[in-house]
Order: structure tokens, then C-alpha cells, then sequence
């Protein structure tokens, strides 16, 4: 009986082998690399890229034993063992083997960006150059180059067949709609790349010298202890006829422009039946930050004090990180601390620093930098 178990397992042994053995070799001889390119496409181009060309050291992976490996010694390649069968790494290394020998097709742009810095509205710019190389090994045939947004325009003789180490120059022309920093991109898509070059584009409009900038006026109550701001011309003809109470100019003022628009609200002018006066409160409030807008917006109540968004008043530039950039000034912002006093909040909006460190010193929060004003 014990001679007859051994023979069994002899049996057993030899025949998993025999079926390990033919797995490999069907992987090896019977590949088929359309298979192996999906399934490289699926697990592998995440990490390794979408074209195994564009890492050489990848090109060693054309053997199946190779990738078996890698699956065993490398930690984010672990999982791939009970995914993968003995095919699909046959046919993913006889895919990764049929490329390695076609070559690699490298479209190189120089230089990396373009910056136009600031330019006139409405004025086209000084043609930039982008040049464009084919630094590989093989030619490659561009179908199409376009430039985001608008305001950047892209020309030349670029598309269609490009040799290796040949190159061609594009032309980039910026002519701004509008006042504000700009940001776009040259894409530049290839028959060999799955995914287009792009090249980022950057500039500023600014207004010319004979186009004024709407001016930002501060206005004060004496008997509301209000501060109150408006960029409308229109606006600041009636706040100064006295139809709307007696508002003063305070003298402070400064200029609206960039690519940010300031949310302004007023406080819940609904009637509270209880008390036959506004919810409030009767102030307005003003910011440039998106999240801050976004979120009085969603925390509008009809039947309490709350904001209601009325507009978006006039146009400044966010904060660089903690500070205003080159060409603006701060504009800081103080809050009367309504809430905590019993009295409705108000805030007071200035570039005038000595100004808000007067309302700070009666007891107001200063809060910073709220924006940043063209200088």
C-alpha cells in the first residue's frame, strides 16, 4: 500500500509540472500581443506609463520569468499574483518585447513655457517662438496644435511628418479680451502618443492708461456707525444726493480690476412679524473668496438675520498665499463685532491702513487682507 501512495505522489508531482511547464510555454510560444497590450494597458500603464518605450528600463521586462519577478519582489506588484494568469504575463511580455524594437518618438518643446507678462487689452502681443524637436529615434506625424483659451493664438507649419532630430518653430500671440492674469496651454498631439504635449501659456491684460478704472468709494453713517463701499458711478451719485440717509465720503477709495469678482450681500431685508422690522442686518457685507460667498449664500434663511448675495459688485485679485502681488496693494477688512456687542455687524473695507487700526482702537477686529487692489 505504501508503494502505491508513493507512486501517486510521483504521478501528482509530475503532472504539475508538466502543467507549470506548458503554462510558460504557451506564454512564451503561442503569445498573443493584442492580449498583452490590454492587459499592460490595464495594470501596468498606471504606474509604468502608457507606452513601455517611454522607460527603457521597463523594455527589460519582455520575459515572462522577468515580470514573474518583479511580482514577487515588488511590494505595489504583489496583488498582480492573484490577478494575472501564466498568459496574460506571456502576452504582456511579448507586447513589452514587439515595441522595444520600433523605437522611441520624444517631442520636445523649447522652451518648457511661455510668460507674456503684461500686455494692453485688446492689443496683440509680440510674437513668442515654441520650438518643436523630434528627439527620438523614430519619426512621428503631429495631427494637431491648438491654444487655450481664446486669447492665445498659435500658428506654423508644424503638422504632418517630423523626422528624428528634426525641429519646427511655432508663433504665440496673446491679445487679452480682459483685464486679469491669464493662464492657458499649446497642446500639440502626435499620431505615437496617446497623450498630446502641452506647453503652459501665461500673461496679464491690463487696461491702457486712457481707460479708467472703476473706483471702489467708502462712504460712512455717523448714525448708524455704517461703513459702506460701492464701485457704481450710478450708485454713488444717489448715496451722495442724501436720498438714502446721511452717508459722508470718508475720503478712502480705491481702484476695482483683476479676474476676481467680489460677492456683495445685505442683510435679510424681509420683515420679521414679531418685532415689524427687518431681519437684518442692515448692513452690507462684502468678500472675495469664493468658499466664504458659496457659503453665506447656502446659510440664507428668509425667516431670520441672515445674508442675502445682491450682486457681484466689482472685480479685485485674491491673495498670493499671505500677501498681494507685485503691481496691487492690500486692501484690509475690520469687523465691528456686531454679534458679540448685540448690534448689527458691519465691516469696514479700506486700503487705508491707518484706518482700520482708528476703527481697532474703538473695540473693531481687524481680519487682514481681504483682497488686493490695482496699484
Amino acid at each position: 500500500m505504501s508503494s502505491l501512495r508513493r507512486r501517486i505522489r510521483i504521478l501528482a508531482t509530475s503532472a504539475a509540472a508538466v502543467l507549470c511547464t506548458s503554462v510558460f510555454s504557451v506564454s512564451a510560444q503561442g503569445t498573443d500581443v493584442d492580449h498583452g497590450k490590454l492587459v499592460y494597458n490595464t495594470w501596468c500603464a498606471g504606474c509604468h506609463g502608457a507606452d513601455p518605450r517611454q522607460s527603457q528600463p521597463h523594455l527589460a521586462a519582455n520575459k515572462p520569468e522577468v515580470l514573474q519577478n518583479a511580482m514577487d519582489l515588488v511590494a505595489q506588484m504583489n496583488f498582480l499574483k492573484t490577478v494575472l494568469t501564466g498568459t496574460d504575463i506571456g502576452d504582456v511580455a511579448a507586447y513589452i518585447g514587439s515595441v522595444a524594437t520600433i523605437g522611441v518618438p520624444v517631442l520636445n518643446p523649447t522652451p518648457g513655457s511661455v510668460d507674456f507678462s503684461y500686455q494692453t487689452v485688446g492689443v496683440p502681443s509680440t510674437a513668442q517662438t515654441l520650438l518643436l524637436t523630434n528627439l527620438g529615434s523614430v519619426a512621428l506625424n503631429i495631427t494637431a496644435i491648438t491654444a487655450t483659451p481664446a486669447d492665445f493664438t498659435v500658428s506654423g507649419n508644424c503638422v504632418g511628418h517630423r523626422n528624428p532630430s528634426s525641429t519646427c518653430a511655432l508663433s504665440i500671440v496673446l491679445n487679452p479680451s480682459a483685464a486679469g492674469s491669464l493662464a492657458g496651454q499649446v497642446a500639440v498631439t502626435f499620431s505615437e502618443s496617446p497623450t498630446p504635449v502641452t506647453v503652459p501659456l501665461l500673461g496679464a491684460g491690463v487696461l491702457s492708461e486712457s481707460t479708467p478704472l472703476p473706483i471702489v468709494v467708502e462712504y460712512y453713517n455717523p448714525d448708524l456707525d455704517n461703513y459702506f463701499i460701492t464701485a457704481d458711478a450710478g450708485e454713488q451719485a444717489f448715496v451722495d444726493s442724501g436720498a438714502v440717509g446721511r452717508w459722508l465720503r470718508t475720503g478712502n477709495a480705491f481702484r476695482s480690476g483683476g479676474t476676481t469678482k467680489v460677492c456683495r450681500f445685505y442683510g435679510n431685508g424681509a420683515t420679521n412679524p414679531a418685532t415689524g422690522r427687518i431681519y437684518g442686518p442692515n448692513s452690507h457685507f462684502y468678500t472675495a473668496g469664493q468658499s466664504e460667498c458659496d457659503g453665506l449664500k447656502s446659510a440664507y434663511i428668509v425667516s431670520a438675520p441672515s445674508w442675502k448675495f445682491e450682486s457681484l459688485d466689482f472685480s479685485t485679485a485674491q491673495l498670493t498665499g499671505a500677501a498681494c502681488a507685485p503691481g496691487t496693494v492690500p486692501v484690509y477688512r475690520a469687523y465691528n463685532n456686531g454679534a458679540t456687542r448685540g448690534i448689527d455687524s458691519n465691516h469696514r473695507i479700506t486700503t487705508n491702513r491707518t484706518s482700520i487700526e482708528q476703527v481697532v482702537a474703538r473695540g473693531w477686529i481687524d481680519e487682514g487682507i481681504a483682497m488686493c487692489a490695482p496699484q
